[in-house]
């Protein structure tokens, strides 16, 4: 897979994000698309869980994970505060 590098202010966000939690935290990537983010948090050994509702991404984000082996939980869900389909 090719990725587009990051640019400093994408650095800046993750290390935001994902940074600022103790080692024992649960990290959810809500959103997560291809899973840059949750990938970079298991590098940190965080348990991680990614939610991705569209389809073609989250088979870029198993790709991602499976090639990586990286320990993260994908959920191909919506996250949202009521029950329902769109």
């Amino acid at each position: 897979m090719r990725y587009l590098p990051l640019t400093q202010s994408d650095r800046q966000t993750m290390l935001a994000a994902v940074g600022a939690h103790s080692i024992d935290d649960l990290f959810i990537d809500v959103g997560a698309n291809q899973g840059v983010y949750a990938c970079w948090a298991a590098t940190l050994d965080k348990q991680v869980f990614a939610v991705e509702p569209e389809p073609g991404n989250v088979i870029f984000l198993r790709a991602n994970v499976g090639h990586n082996k990286f320990p993260v939980e994908i959920h191909p869900v919506a996250a949202s505060d009521r029950v329902g389909t769109i």
